[in-house]
């Protein structure tokens, strides 16, 4: 992978398979989206990383916000000590988003970490898990 990496790459497809719109996101560095979750509106919430450090598969998670045309409402990045790799997004009834993922160390090490955010991708908490005398929490619960 070259420092090259495009900005990531979203799509929305109709029932039948057909492209309705394709973007590639601006967030300032090359990335991926990894995983998608719908808003109830037609619109859709991407989570992903954009690559930075040594690891070449992960780097700094994001979350963004599109409406129904594939046009951004808005973006959050979130910066962690080691790069990240996002895995799974979920929502909530209230909103809430809840980001999965792993965490990679520089020293080869990985931990799980679990990013909470608000309907507009406000950070609320954020926690490491690295063993029961290690966990790191961020954030306000």
């Amino acid at each position: 992978m070259s420092a090259d990496t495009p900005g990531p790459a979203v799509a929305r497809l109709s029932e039948g398979g057909a492209v309705e719109w394709a973007k590639m996101l601006d967030l300032g560095a090359g990335g991926y989206a990894v995983a998608a979750v719908g808003t109830g509106d037609g619109g859709v919430i991407v989570a992903g990383y954009l690559r930075s450090g040594s690891v070449a598969f992960a780097g700094a998670s994001f979350l963004v916000r599109l409406d129904a045309a594939g046009r951004p409402l808005w973006a959050r990045r979130y910066e962690t000590d080691v790069p990240a790799q996002p895995r799974a997004l979920l929502r909530g009834a209230d909103g809430e988003l809840v980001l999965v993922g792993t965490l990679f160390d520089p020293r080869g090490g990985r931990s799980p970490y679990v990013l909470r955010a608000g309907d507009d991708g406000t950070l609320r908490t954020a926690r490491e898990y690295r063993g029961r005398e290690d966990n790191k929490v961020h954030g306000a619960d």
